[in-house]
């Protein structure tokens, strides 16, 4: 019967945790969009840029101009000069 129980337990578990991920890539794929400003689901150098900034000027922080190209480049990892969604994923 326990082990009944603790199967039971895991498995609600494991779907509320994989429901609470999907929450959080849904939040962070309409972020990755708001700066997508041509629609094509990648990020220009220009619009990585903006986001840069933003994120930068929330934290206080100066130096995001410096910070995109270098950046950019680490992230971009079929070096096509634009980030997917992906690529901006796996990196952060």
């Amino acid at each position: 019967m326990q082990n009944k129980l603790s199967k039971l337990f895991i498995s609600v578990l494991l779907a509320s945790m994989s429901s609470l991920a999907c929450a959080d890539d849904a939040k962070k794929q309409k972020y990755f969009s708001k700066f997508d400003l041509d629609n094509n689901n990648h990020l220009s150098l220009e619009e990585y840029s903006s986001m840069l900034k933003v994120r930068f000027e929330k934290n206080d922080m100066s130096g995001w101009e410096k910070q995109a190209s270098k950046r950019m480049g680490f992230k971009d990892a079929n070096a096509d000069g634009q980030l997917s969604f992906g690529e901006w994923q796996q990196s952060r």
